[in-house]
Order: C-alpha cells, then structure tokens, then sequence
C-alpha cells in the first residue's frame, strides 16, 4: 500500500470526533452513595448499563480525609476513605454527598463535622488543601 492509499483508509477528523463523543459517553452516567448503620456503599451506572458497586464497613475505615480536585474551570470537594485494602473516593457530584457528609459523624464518631473543615478546604481556588476529617483510633 502506497501513501495515497493508506491517507484514503484513515478516518477524517469528523469520524475521530464522532467515535471520541461515542466512547466518553459510554462512560458513568450516575454515582450514588448510601450510609447506613454498618457501612457506606457507592453504585456506579455506566451509560452501557453496567454497575460497579464498592462496599466499605465502617470497622475498616481507618481514615477520612476531604480535599479539592482541580476540574479544569472549578474544583470539586472530595473524601477520600481508607481502608486496609486501599482508598476509595467520593465527591461532591455524586447523589447522596450532602446526607453522607452531614451524618458521617454518627456513624464515625470523632469525624470532624461540615462547620469545622469546609472552609479550611475550599478556601483557596485550585489548591488541594487536604484536611483530615477522621483517624481511627
């Protein structure tokens, strides 16, 4: 095959960016967070149908931390959870954010509360600014 040939059998631009759209919207398509006495889970629908969901029990979170994340033109607040078994993050888009950061206190007692570590953490634009919210004892 000569250089004429293979620049025929390439894509154009329009059919890269068509086939780009296509595989980003195969991505998730909603994230949800649910506490409950014994524990968090977090399902996450992709827009093929497929779910992934983690379950972490409150026993095994060793520590919380929220922090920032840069998204390009704004920043998204975050939790960071650790376990034994590795880190799991949730951020402000998912559902559930509001009624898990309001009772996470309960069900880890020590966790600092909303009023105690908010603004220490979106003060700032663009800076991570990391905070502890909870060590296990």
């Amino acid at each position: 095959m000569d250089c004429m040939e293979r620049k025929h059998t390439r894509p154009n631009w329009l059919t890269r960016l068509t086939e780009y759209v296509r595989k980003v919207r195969r991505g998730p398509g909603r994230a949800e967070i649910l506490c409950d006495n014994s524990g968090m889970s977090i399902a996450v629908s992709f827009n093929d149908g497929s779910v992934t969901k983690i379950r972490i029990q409150w026993p095994d979170v060793v520590s919380v931390f929220a922090f920032k994340r840069d998204v390009f033109a704004h920043d998204m607040i975050c939790y960071g959870f650790e376990t034994s078994e590795g880190c799991v993050e949730v951020n402000e888009g998912m559902e559930g954010w509001e009624t898990m950061i309001d009772t996470l206190p309960t069900y880890l007692p020590g966790t600092l509360d909303k009023t105690d570590w908010w603004y220490k953490v979106v003060q700032s634009a663009f800076a991570t600014n990391p905070t502890t919210l909870f060590t296990a004892r």
